[in-house]
């Protein structure tokens, strides 16, 4: 009998044991799982986000840098044409020139002002506003000729490179006649015009022409440059 009790005994107490155990699982280490399992999801989550705004902010950089280098390519070329071209201005540069390199232009004709492009095309403000922008590309054509020795015909093609204006030499001939070089040259002219841009004074550099007397003849400008 007393065996038998025993015996109940131990089995209640195994059944207790068991019981607390179920609890123990289902009311503890199972919503702890849960909530583990639910913590490793978002970490995954919020991993693979961070990738992806990693990847987005390289990517926005780069695209930054690329704009940038746009931009400098704009003004770049925006430097190296002018906003207005007309044949004054032309006539200023070309007595530059030859007072800067001593070569001598004894007949120039211009062609007629060509507007080679007009379009409008769609930019944005500093506020982020769209608006229509007209931009006009306009030439003209120098034909000339000239004499000169070498050292001035050098010095005159290093001028057209230093000359922060971009002039074109897009043909010319030339020949030896009593020492000197003589030939003729076609020179294009530029301009990019667009609502907005300044328009510069004049090709030739800041103090050029400020020492000159006004209302007097200037005695040192090429009279060969307007025959």
């Amino acid at each position: 009998m007393m065996h038998t009790e025993s015996k109940n005994k131990n089995l209640a107490i195994f059944l207790i044991i068991l019981l607390l155990m179920a609890l123990l699982y289902y009311w503890g280490y199972k919503p702890l799982a849960a909530q583990k399992e639910a913590l490793e999801t978002e970490v995954e989550t919020l991993e693979i986000r961070h990738s992806e705004l990693l990847t987005k902010q390289i990517n926005r950089e780069t695209l930054l840098e690329e704009i940038n280098l746009y931009h400098e390519s704009i003004a770049y070329i925006e430097n190296k044409v002018p906003s207005v071209i007309n044949q004054e201005r032309i006539i200023t540069l070309l007595n530059d020139m030859e007072e800067a390199t001593n070569i001598q232009f004894n007949t120039i004709q211009f062609s007629e002002k060509e507007e080679l492009l007009t379009q409008e095309i769609i930019v944005k403000d500093e506020e982020g506003h769209e608006r229509t922008q007209e931009e006009q590309v306009s030439l003209i054509e120098v034909n000339l000729n000239y004499q000169s020795s070498y050292l001035a015909f050098k010095d005159f093609l290093m001028y057209l490179e230093d000359l922060e204006q971009r002039v074109i030499i897009s043909g010319f001939n030339l020949s030896m006649a009593n020492e000197q070089l003589v030939g003729s040259m076609n020179l294009k002219f530029y301009s990019l015009y667009y609502e907005g841009r300044a328009i510069q004074e004049s090709y030739v550099p800041d103090g050029f022409l400020s020492d000159m007397p006004q209302g007097k003849t200037i005695n040192h400008t090429s009279q060969n440059i307007i025959n």
